[in-house]
């Protein structure tokens, strides 16, 4: 029973994860893409590719001097069963679908973050905002970015304990991903809201809970 509520857990949290991505790498693009050059050494504009080619205020956060790029954390998805390269040229689409759950969280401001200096914050304010607009019209409305981050944090906190299959008994803990997972994504798409919630994934597997 608990490999069926994992894998329940998995299909929820993962369809969540998916729009996730969608929903920030798309404002990204045009976001990246419109930046102005200041540079007096580099010729041409920004690229819809912010992953590798990242407007300064971007490359703070997600490239900054002598630290890992966050492109980069997509690698060990982009590589066989042997460890081999799959993809020599990936694209930025590849690059985005094999980003970690929590490269999305990295990009968003966390909830301590208050300043409006803030490179993610001021991000957020520009962009990212936008890509939740859907909350205003909803039940589940929010002007602060530190619910949003609440809320995929805690998806994805569900979905790694169901990807290393732990115990997941709590019917309780269990709703509350279910609802989470609704409102993350109404936030973002209230179309793929409704429908998701009504796959009731996690319900179903509930009922047929052992005593």
């Amino acid at each position: 029973w608990n490999i069926e509520m994992a894998g329940a857990v998995a299909a929820t949290t993962g369809m969540v994860e998916v729009q996730l991505r969608n929903s920030i790498n798309s404002r990204l693009q045009t976001w990246n893409a419109s930046q102005p050059v200041n540079d007096p050494n580099r010729t041409c504009a920004y690229t819809r590719d912010w992953l590798k080619d990242p407007a300064p205020r971007l490359r703070q956060i997600i490239s900054p001097p002598r630290k890992r790029p966050l492109w980069q954390k997509a690698e060990p998805a982009l590589r066989d069963e042997l460890g081999n390269c799959a993809k020599p040229n990936p694209s930025h689409d590849d690059l985005v679908a094999a980003l970690p759950f929590g490269s999305w969280l990295f990009i968003l401001p966390q909830p301590q973050v208050s300043s409006p200096q803030n490179p993610r914050m001021r991000i957020w304010d520009e962009t990212l905002k936008h890509a939740f607009t859907a909350r205003n019209a909803s039940e589940f409305q929010s002007a602060n970015p530190a619910v949003i981050y609440q809320w995929a944090n805690a998806v994805r906190h569900a979905r790694n304990r169901a990807s290393h299959l732990e115990p997941l008994l709590d019917p309780g803990q269990l709703i509350r991903v279910h609802r989470i997972s609704a409102r993350l994504m109404h936030s973002m798409n209230p179309a793929a809201a409704s429908w998701l919630a009504g796959q009731q994934y996690i319900h179903s597997v509930l009922k047929r809970k052992p005593v």
